[in-house]
């Protein structure tokens, strides 16, 4: 993969980012870095392997899970 082709790569990961964040869907598509990692839809941190293991859908780390719940309780 050269640099044209990790550019184009990011270039469409935030892209589907802010279509998904656009559309306010309940079920969000997982979202891969170039690398192939599973990165959270909201720090854009590789989300851990561990969460992955228990979770296996899960969009977001557990850090901004926990964010994402708070807000939602308010």
């Amino acid at each position: 993969m050269d640099i044209v082709d990790t550019a184009n790569a990011t270039a469409e990961l935030f892209m589907d980012i802010a279509l998904s964040a656009r559309k306010n869907v309940a079920k969000v598509t997982p979202i891969y870095n170039p690398a192939g990692a599973r990165i959270c839809i909201d720090c854009l941190s590789p989300i851990e392997k561990g969460r992955l293991a228990a979770l296996p859908n899960a969009a977001r780390c557990a850090h901004c899970q926990h964010l994402h719940e708070q807000r939602s309780r308010k």
